[in-house]
């Protein structure tokens, strides 16, 4: 036979009220007080930052090669002495190559450089300055990779100053 005792009756009571308290509370759902997570947006994706950083940079190299090969040509030896039409032929030429030259220089340091910061945020599960500066020190050592270790060294160092001075610029110095 079952028997039940007076206390363990009220516990059991106890029990389904509390159960029917927290149905009322989260309205059947017990996630529903919680917050949801933030979705992920294309940008916080590694390679789809550094692909637009890559463009973005590439498009500012395009500009200054604009403005700064324009008068390259000028400076050639054989410049006066050519026609008009072959000075304007080998200014574009060079204006060309400038620009090609400054996009590919741009755009590789900016997918470079936005990639290893997303990769390194995404590692350290933090988004603050250090990881501009980790981000900096990379990305200045893998750009003067061919130079040897001293220059990557510097170059790292440099690009490790600067990219702490822009993020102190963009965010204050109170972080």
């Amino acid at each position: 036979m079952y028997r039940h005792t007076l206390k363990e009756t009220l516990t059991d009571f106890e029990q389904v009220q509390r159960d029917v308290n927290k149905v009322y509370e989260y309205g059947m759902f017990p996630n529903a007080g919680q917050k949801k997570p933030n979705p992920i947006t294309p940008l916080e994706i590694p390679l789809v930052k550094g692909f637009v950083a890559g463009v973005m940079g590439g498009g500012l190299g395009m500009l200054l090669g604009l403005f700064l090969s324009s008068n390259q040509a000028a400076i050639h030896p054989l410049y006066p002495k050519l026609t008009s039409k072959q000075q304007f032929r080998v200014m574009l030429a060079e204006t060309k190559n400038g620009m090609w030259l400054r996009a590919k220089s741009f755009g590789g340091f900016g997918l470079v450089y936005a990639t290893t910061e997303c990769l390194i945020e995404r590692y350290r599960a933090k988004a603050d300055m250090k990881n501009a500066i980790y981000a900096g020190v990379l990305t200045g050592g893998l750009v003067a990779a061919r130079s040897g270790p001293l220059a990557m060294g510097l170059s790292a160092a440099g690009m490790a100053a600067f990219s702490l001075g822009i993020e102190w610029w963009q965010h204050g110095f109170h972080k």
